[in-house]
């Protein structure tokens, strides 16, 4: 089993993706019976962002070039490992990432409800997911002793928001637009405050990529 983990891992790397947590299924994962070990896919920042940057997608394709990108990369190597790939992005069934996430033990509820992640911090994301039919216990569930870094965080990102529209509360999505839409060179447009805000991971991220989010969220 550690032999094609290490080759799924380089494979990953190659593509500028990363495994950001796993987790064993079990019987109430109904999507997910038939498989042992799901394993979350992200961006390997900070090298992601060159490698998406000259991809075909990028280049050609003007409606979410990056999750067709996601869909062509991670397929592949669905494909080539023998899993089954799953996307953030898709409908019918709409598929619950962010519960997902919580089960890796690598990655908590973040004092503003985003998810956070012990390397990554709140820059966290996923780009898909892989479901194997192996139990990979022994090889993936390596991060158990990870720890919520929120835990010894004076919270910053609780007071970042200009807009007040994520907070303890609540996240307004339409307030956090508005607010941005309103302000064409406001900082935001650089990348969300409150995800700059914490310190753990917000280096790993290029502004370009921030952008490029950024730009899509107002879209």
């Amino acid at each position: 089993m550690g032999k094609t983990i290490d080759k799924l891992e380089e494979a990953l790397k190659e593509e500028g993706l990363s495994n950001l947590g796993s987790f064993e299924i079990n019987p109430k994962d109904t999507i997910l019976q038939g498989f042992e070990t799901l394993l979350l896919i992200g961006p390997d920042e900070p090298h992601f962002w060159e490698i998406f940057e000259n991809s075909y997608e990028y280049k050609h394709i003007k409606k979410d070039p990056l999750d067709e990108w996601s869909k062509n990369k991670i397929g592949e190597l669905a494909k080539k490992f023998g899993a089954k790939p799953f996307f953030p992005f898709q409908e019918n069934p709409m598929l619950p990432f962010y519960s997902w996430a919580l089960r890796t033990r690598r990655i908590w509820e973040s004092p503003v409800r985003l998810l956070v992640h012990d390397i990554r911090g709140l820059m966290v994301s996923f780009r898909g997911a892989l479901a194997f039919k192996q139990d990979f216990k022994n090889d993936v569930l390596e991060s158990l002793n990870s720890s919520r870094p929120c835990d010894k965080c004076t919270a910053p990102c609780v007071s970042a928001c200009p807009a007040q529209a994520l907070t303890q509360e609540k996240y307004d999505v339409e307030k956090c637009q508005k607010y941005i839409q309103k302000l064409h060179n406001d900082s935001c447009m650089q990348g969300c405050l409150v995800r700059r805000s914490c310190p753990v991971g917000n280096f790993l991220r290029p502004q370009e990529q921030s952008s490029f989010h950024m730009q899509s969220f107002v879209r």
